[in-house]
């Protein structure tokens, strides 16, 4: 025994879209922080380094 259902219509999908996201954007502000950041979150590392030990070792 078999039955036959009618499928509804397809309905139309509206377009893809990207998600918002939160911050700057895709402005050349964030790109450029984004490079530049990971340099900023490190210099103090290095800076106390420099300070207590290569400083000495140089003035020696």
């Amino acid at each position: 025994m078999t039955s036959t259902i009618e499928r509804p219509a397809p309905v139309a999908t509206p377009p893809t879209r990207e998600p918002r996201r939160l911050g700057f954007g895709r402005s050349r502000r964030s790109a450029w922080d984004l490079k530049l950041s990971p340099y900023l979150y490190i210099s103090p590392f290095f800076i106390l380094f420099a300070i207590t030990g290569l400083f000495p070792i140089a003035y020696t």
